[in-house]
């Protein structure tokens, strides 16, 4: 079928335009022109780039843009029937060394109802109706060919690479960008403009014998790949030339070299002898991310430990179809060991599996590298392509703009497991971050990543000299490595981000919240010599009992094991409650101490009952800025922490009842009654609270967030008693219905937070305290508020007193 009008006078990838350079700071003075009338084509196939002529400052200051021809242009901002093209800012080239804009073509393609009637007379108008048959569309909205830069090699010899892109924009939009709840997402993505088709350049390749890897790499091109195997030859070359060419980068883990790089009985596949085998010294073995799900999966227990260990009880026994496929695929390429953690950690053994969660950190960040299984939910989806006709995938090959073009496999270029279920899930998060290397099997292709590339089945990279870089990245939106080794400065931050990104995630078992984060934590405690106690980092242990849920959270009543003995997570720390989707954690105040030292010292029981403190591993050095320390000194603020600090301020090993099991933590505080004020109890959104001061302190001084108080009954009649005229006289305001009052203990858990501004006035501090509520003599927690530190002291019902925390 031939092309229709349209779509033969299409000569993209052509720069038929003029392109010059501005300042990119300050007022343009005036234009250099440059010359260039090169193609698309050429800039990937030459590694030609744009170059200002007679520029008066350093490339570095001035960004790309163009000025298209007025008389090529309709009134809309489209082409003519010439086929001419505009070019509109994208994104940058290199922003380590050009720092410009690059710029990609945009043409008109239609109305929906106007290619839909064109496709019985035109190969790529019918391609087009295809994906758009699949969409939920109207006759009125309309379509844009686009030709945006996909990546670019770094190496001495630059090659760019675009892809031709048919975007999809409705006629009607509601002009919201979001954010949406989980529930209107699929609607609102509907309303929004969006690729339906994606292709690439594509030259036909030609053919290594001896190894069957196409030798046409260094053009970009789009590459065929067999629809329903995936070629292990070709995982095999990136496997190699990774580990050849990479300088040996690629092989460091994430561990500090001063840490020890050992396996405590360690456990591995060998899959030539299709057996469990103990793994022997300097062990290269290759390491399994999956999802259990639902499936039914072979585990290692203590009853079949003997016969899993025995040659060839693997090559009989019946397993998922994921673990099937890795051993078939490590085979495959020419590796011998594999660490499943179903079968190489005993898993009804509690003192092995304690053992082997603690260093879960270590197995994926020593793993020759990682297979990531991010197609299906369980464990029974396979690693499509490895087995034969286990995926099915369809490449079409066009001709269009004077060359050939082949349509990617998702139909863009964010596919990958951007929307995988293994992406949702909590256990997989470290295995992701941990591991130095990475073969990820989607439904619908393979990719590599590791620190020196990122490579993929679809298109040739990988005899591309230097690093390639994706300006969109083809594996997803949320693919990225975490460098654990050049963190020092911004440990705590690190630390927030992957917390929060944690509680996004999901698990099918509460009680594994901890475990599912232990081998993050045991990186970060290796990084900065730290300790984690149930989640929270010791060296700033003050700041992060300041953490708070918001969007709504709910207690997580699971039990884990500590030291054989089944126990709830404690109520002060993040592992016991969990939100909804759209809630996040955030930590009150506290982002710097203003003398080092904590002013609370915390104590907990070791594992063999020992009381020991929870120690600050923070320079002791002043963290406040010289200006607000100068500030608050002529104000007073630092000396206001003696008016309110008692003694005694350590535990001493006798005061504590050694019965009490882990989880406790123990300290000496300042703590204080206060009226909670808790209105819009059926609200949406949750209900919200204020403390309530006597009139001469405002509420303004304060804020409060309570995780949860559905169990606290709606004014109950013993708090209702005896209450403060002026707290009274405020619910009474409200009506009978709308808010009543909590009468809760808080208890100060740190200082250290201020506001500096452009005078010493405006320089003040704030202590952290938790709201806790009382069973017995232990105190548990359901909040955390803020106070400004005069108000505090100002407060007449303050008690020292030891505080039990669980």
């Amino acid at each position: 079928m031939p092309l229709c009008h349209l779509c033969e006078i299409l000569k993209f990838p052509s720069l038929h335009q003029e392109i010059y350079y501005k300042p990119r700071f300050g007022q343009v003075r005036e234009r250099e022109k440059v010359s260039n009338s090169s193609s698309l084509q050429s800039i990937c196939e030459e590694g030609k780039e744009p170059s200002p002529l007679n520029t008066r400052l350093p490339e570095s200051q001035y960004e790309i843009f163009s000025r298209n021809d007025a008389s090529a242009l309709n009134n809309d901002g489209y082409f003519d029937e010439d086929g001419s093209g505009s070019l509109v800012a994208n994104e940058e080239i290199d922003t380590e060394k050009t720092n410009l804009d690059v710029y990609h073509y945009r043409r008109n393609f239609g109305h929906v109802s106007e290619i839909l009637s064109r496709k019985v007379h035109c190969t790529f108008c019918a391609l087009v109706s295809q994906r758009l048959e699949t969409q939920d569309v109207e006759a009125g909205d309309f379509c844009e060919i686009v030709t945006p830069l996909y990546c670019s090699s770094r190496g001495s010899d630059r090659r760019y690479i675009f892809s031709v892109e048919i975007s999809l924009t409705p006629a009607i939009s509601d002009g919201f960008s979001g954010p949406y709840l989980p529930e209107q997402q699929a609607s609102a993505s509907l309303k929004q403009s969006r690729c339906i088709l994606a292709l690439q350049k594509y030259v036909e390749p030609t053919f290594d014998d001896a190894t069957g890897v196409s030798n046409n790499t260094a053009d970009f091109s789009g590459r065929r790949m067999n629809p329903e195997h995936a070629d292990l030859n070709l995982f095999a070359n990136w496997i190699h030339r990774c580990r050849t060419s990479h300088s040996g980068k690629c092989s460091k883990s994430v561990v500090p070299d001063s840490v020890p790089q050992t396996l405590k009985e360690l456990q591995v596949i060998d899959v030539q002898k299709m057996c469990i085998i103990d793994a022997p010294q300097a062990c290269r073995y290759v390491a399994l991310s999956y999802c259990w799900g639902t499936a039914v999966t072979l585990r290692h227990l203590l009853a079949n430990s003997e016969r899993l260990r025995t040659p060839g009880a693997l090559a009989i026994a019946t397993l998922p179809a994921t673990i099937a496929d890795a051993i078939s695929l490590v085979r495959g390429v020419g590796e011998t060991y594999l660490w499943v953690d179903a079968l190489c950690i005993v898993q009804d053994d509690p003192i092995s599996q304690q053992i082997q969660l603690a260093q879960m950190g270590l197995v994926y960040s020593l793993a020759h590298f990682t297979i990531v299984a991010a197609a299906g939910k369980d464990a029974n989806a396979g690693l499509p392509g490895v087995r034969p006709r286990t995926r099915k995938i369809t490449q079409e090959v066009v001709q269009l703009g004077g060359q050939n073009l082949i349509t990617t496999i998702s139909g863009q270029y964010y596919g990958g497991v951007s929307t995988s279920h293994w992406l949702t899930r909590a256990w997989t998060m470290q295995e992701k971050a941990l591991s130095k290397k990475a073969l990820v099997f989607t439904n619908e292709q393979v990719y590599w990543s590791c620190w020196g590339a990122l490579w993929l089945e679809e298109t040739a990279l990988e005899n591309i000299p230097g690093w390639t870089r994706f300006h969109r990245n083809p594996l997803s939106k949320d693919w990225s490595k975490v460098s654990f080794t050049t963190v020092e400065n911004g440990y705590y931050s690190l630390c927030d981000d992957l917390v929060e990104s944690y509680l996004h995630r999901q698990l099918s078992f509460q009680s594994d919240i901890l475990n599912a984060f232990s081998g993050i934590t045991q990186v970060l405690g290796f990084i900065r010599n730290d300790a984690f106690y149930w989640g929270l980092p010791e060296s700033r242990f003050d700041r992060y009992l300041g953490w708070k849920m918001y969007g709504g959270s709910r207690r997580n009543d699971a039990l884990c094991a500590v030291n054989g003995r089944q126990t709830r997570f404690p109520s002060w720390s993040w592992t016991a409650w969990f939100g909804g989707g759209q809630s996040f954690i955030g930590w009150s105040g506290q982002t710097q101490r203003l003398q080092g030292e904590p002013e609370i010292l915390f104590y907990r029981r070791e594992s063999n009952g020992v009381l020991v403190a929870i120690t600050d591993r923070t320079s002791k050095k002043n963290e406040a800025p010289a200006q607000a320390q100068k500030w608050l000194e002529e104000s007073g603020h630092l000396e206001l922490r003696t008016k309110w600090k008692g003694y005694p301020r350590s535990i001493a090993e006798n005061e504590i009842n050694p019965s009490l099991d882990n989880g406790h933590i123990y300290f000496w505080t300042s703590t204080a009654k206060v009226y909670i004020h808790r209105t819009r109890l059926h609200a949406p959104s949750g209900p919200r609270y204020s403390i309530l001061w006597d009139t001469h302190i405002k509420e303004s001084l304060t804020e409060i967030h309570l995780e949860s108080s559905s169990h606290l009954p709606f004014r109950d009649p013993e708090t209702m008693k005896n209450l403060p005229k002026y707290v009274l006289k405020r619910i009474e305001a409200d009506g009978n219905v709308t808010s009543d009052v909590l009468v809760k203990d808080v208890a100060v858990v740190g200082r250290g937070s201020w506001t500096a501004g452009p005078k010493p006035s405006s320089c003040s501090t704030s202590i952290v305290a938790l709201v806790i509520e009382w069973e017995g003599d232990v105190a548990y927690r359901i909040g955390v508020c803020s106070v400004k530190e005069d108000v505090w002291v100002s407060l007449t019902n303050r008690v020292w007193k030891r505080v039990v925390l669980r």
